[in-house]
């Protein structure tokens, strides 16, 4: 349970949260990264119709976001923080918005790039329903109207969005891979 507790300015204090964690992390990444593939060639079969594909392709999209997307952002912004040499507090953590994170990496000029998947409203409009397949211009409408949203986007944007959503996830996948080796094969460590 790491609630309550600090990571502070030390790396090899977050490594140890890290390994203590990484079986469990990387066999849920393992098992979500296969469903998702099953899930995208089920969504890209050619027998499937545009309206099946636009139900399959944003619950697809509502799926990495609460699955995965909020947890990896919100790990990239502790890894920034410690990086910064400052504390982090895992409860703090947990109760943290992606909204919040993304603004503090506005506030503070960084690249923006972990966030171009990332669309509230969007995932607002899948979560209660309210999108549909437009045939005639081959896109589809999405609203979140307790926030007077409306946007269309074609099949194609939104598997790209998916997409941008898994890029995330695969690169904090590679990170997590590459602590544990490190951890590994760091020879003081392993002769203490």
């Amino acid at each position: 349970e790491l609630s309550g507790q600090a990571i502070t300015k030390n790396m090899d204090a977050f490594e140890q949260v890290v390994l203590v964690q990484s079986n469990e992390i990387l066999e849920r990444r393992n098992i979500a990264l296969k469903n998702w593939g099953t899930l995208l060639s089920f969504g890209n079969m050619k027998d499937a119709s545009n309206d099946q594909k636009t139900v399959i392709m944003s619950f697809l999209y509502l799926a990495k976001f609460e699955g995965f997307f909020e947890e990896d952002i919100k790990i990239c912004y502790s890894w920034l923080q410690l990086a910064e040499q400052k504390q982090v507090m895992m409860k703090d953590l947990e109760n943290m918005k992606v909204g919040t994170i993304h603004n503090y990496f506005k506030s503070h000029n960084l690249p923006m790039f972990l966030f171009e998947g990332w669309n509230h409203h969007l995932r607002n409009s899948i979560a209660h329903l309210s999108f549909r397949y437009i045939p005639d211009e081959q896109t589809i409408e999405y609203e979140d109207k307790p926030a007077s949203w409306k946007q269309r986007f074609t099949i194609n944007e939104i598997l790209a969005l998916n997409q941008k959503l898994v890029n995330v996830n695969q690169m904090v996948t590679v990170i997590y891979s590459l602590i544990i080796i490190r951890n590994l094969c760091d020879p003081y460590k392993n002769n203490l």
